[in-house]
């Protein structure tokens, strides 16, 4: 049996992995409210949602479900920051930037298909940072916390995906750390889209739309378009300060 994270060979019967220490055990995600149910279930423990034969694990190497070069650069991306953290371990500046290296190795985590991993990352990261005093980093921690926590409980763990969220956006007033302002809103989108309220969904896409659009980030905010009214298709556009 391969080992989902680090495809370590363990003995048939293992639970967990000898190498890195991830579950074995394959879950099933549910597509309604992201909670992992155990394989071979009918219906959502969280929601109760039908599971169906079309469900997905939640935890696979993303080779096995991610285009070929998005699966490479999640893994180089994977290693890369693993390899940063390692070698910033053993220098006095590595350490000090741990605690932002730390949310950005859980989204990676995410994007490989182990939000375990990603989670278990998060908060670790959300420690470090609050150890260490570290306001702007904090941040980034809470955001990847909500996210995290998101997409491995789901619906299921609203109270502490909304305090989390809550403490990302008090810190980007604090620190004035503008960047994450439009993420905490999609990610209170994400929310309220799986728990059905589709106003609030509309009203957090357009913020983040806006802030998006005001940083120059328009790749971005054209994608998050796509989810909006027509009305609030376009991108807006800077006002020309050439007088003729």
């Amino acid at each position: 049996m391969n080992c989902p994270r680090c495809q370590h060979e363990n003995p048939r019967a293992s639970r967990f992995c000898g190498a890195c220490g991830s579950s074995l055990m394959q879950s099933v995600m549910c597509s309604r409210c992201g909670h992992a149910n155990p394989a071979g279930q009918a219906f959502c423990n969280g929601c109760g949602q039908g599971l169906g034969e079309a469900a997905a694990p939640s935890t696979r190497d993303p080779r096995t479900h991610t285009p070929q070069h998005l699966a490479a650069k999640i893994l180089q991306s994977k290693a890369a920051l693993e390899g940063a953290l390692a070698i910033g371990r053993d220098r006095q500046a590595g350490r000090r930037n741990e605690a932002m290296i730390l949310p950005l190795l859980a989204e990676a985590h995410l994007a490989a298909g182990d939000p375990r991993a990603a989670r278990e990352t998060a908060e670790r990261a959300l420690t470090l940072a609050r150890e260490r005093g570290m306001r702007m980093a904090e941040c980034a921690a809470q955001l990847a916390v909500g996210r995290t926590l998101l997409r491995s409980e789901g619906v299921r763990a609203q109270e502490a995906i909304d305090s989390a969220l809550a403490e990302a956006s008090s810190l980007v007033s604090e620190t004035g750390a503008a960047r994450y302002a439009p993420f905490i809103h999609l990610e209170r989108a994400e929310l309220a889209r799986r728990v059905g309220e589709d106003t609030t969904r509309q009203r957090e896409l357009s913020e983040a739309h806006r802030l998006f659009a005001e940083m120059g980030a328009t790749a971005r905010a054209e994608r998050v378009a796509q989810e909006l009214p027509a009305t609030v298709s376009a991108t807006p556009q800077i006002p020309s300060t050439n007088r003729s």
